[in-house]
This record gives structure tokens, C-alpha cells and sequence, in this order.
């Protein structure tokens, strides 16, 4: 088995593995809370939570699938570069939305396939560039700092634009999110 064929099956295994986990560690705190008085908000329900987990066994297993996937990704990232294992991770969104799925016994919407289909898209380009990659070399300082620039300016935005859309009369869904503006 070639090297790279080997790196991206262990990568995937451990995204598999991760997304179990989340999965499975989900499912068993909502058993736990659906045994409880009180909700997670109240102190007396976040105290059920934290004593119900470890006695979960769904959330146990959970664990357990989390162990194996650092296990996996440790191994994938001993044979292969970072750079080819991180971007292989980020394939548990697609393995979370099969398991969603199939535990709502539907299909995904069209909106979570195409956002697969472009998860998918953006990983099979990385990879096929890797090797074109310069990964060698020292960083180019200004360019980061122009873009830590950008992204804290970005966050500001996002963060005031409730403040001034208050300030200035504006409905509060003018500043919120897509999915609070729509009309039911």
C-alpha cells in the first residue's frame, strides 16, 4: 500500500471515529437530560449532567470512539504530513451529516448535500496541490498580519452591528443571522 493511500485511510478512519464520538456523546447526554428534573441552565440540572455521563453508556462508548480516533489520526500524522491529515479530518462533518441522517430516517436537505459536495470539492483540490505546495520557506509577516486585520474587523462588525441597528431603530432581524430574518 502506497504511502499516501495509507495517510488518507488512517485520516479517515480517525474522522470516522470522531464523528462517532460526537455523535454518540450526544446522544448519551440527551438520554441523561431526558431522565432529569431540571434543565442544563439550572445549576441543579448541570450537576445531573456532569453525574449522569460517566454512568451513560452511550456516552461512554463515545469516549471510547474518541480515543480511537486520536489513536488513528496520531498514526496517520507518524506516516503523513500535517498537511495532508488535517484537511482529512474535517471530512467528520460529512460522516456527522450520515449519522444525523440516519438517525432522523431522512435524507439530508439539499442545502447540507451541497455544502458535502463542496466540503468534498475543496479537500480533493488540496490534496491534488499538495505537492505543489512551498511548504519550505519563512512566512510572509505582512500578508498574515493584513489578514489577522481583516478578521478582527470582520468579528467587530458582526459583533456591534446589534448595538448600532438598536441605536438606530432598525428591526433587531436586520442584524441578526440569515435563519432569524426568515419568515415563517
Amino acid at each position: 500500500m502506497p504511502q499516501l493511500t495509507l495517510v488518507i485511510a488512517l485520516a479517515l478512519v480517525a474522522a470516522y471515529l470522531f464523528a462517532l464520538a460526537a455523535h454518540l456523546q450526544r446522544r448519551g447526554s440527551q438520554q441523561v437530560m431526558a431522565d432529569a428534573q431540571a434543565s442544563v441552565q439550572e445549576s441543579a440540572g448541570a450537576r445531573q449532567l456532569l453525574q449522569g455521563l460517566p454512568a451513560d453508556r452511550t456516552w461512554q462508548w463515545g469516549v471510547l470512539a474518541n480515543f480511537g480516533a486520536f489513536a488513528f489520526q496520531a498514526a496517520a500524522l507518524a506516516v503523513g504530513t500535517v498537511a495532508t491529515v488535517q484537511p482529512l479530518i474535517a471530512t467528520q462533518l460529512l460522516f456527522v451529516l450520515v449519522l444525523a441522517s440516519m438517525q432522523r430516517h431522512r435524507w439530508p436537505t439539499v442545502r447540507d448535500s451541497l455544502s458535502a459536495v463542496a466540503v468534498c470539492s475543496g479537500i480533493a483540490l488540496l490534496l491534488s496541490t499538495e505537492s505543489r505546495m512551498g511548504l519550505a520557506g519563512h512566512p510572509d509577516r505582512p500578508r498574515i498580519i493584513g489578514t489577522l486585520i481583516c478578521v478582527v474587523a470582520v468579528i467587530a462588525i458582526y459583533w456591534l452591528s446589534p448595538v448600532v441597528s438598536r441605536r438606530a431603530g432598525w428591526p433587531a432581524c436586520c442584524s441578526a443571522p440569515a435563519p432569524a430574518c426568515s419568515r415563517r
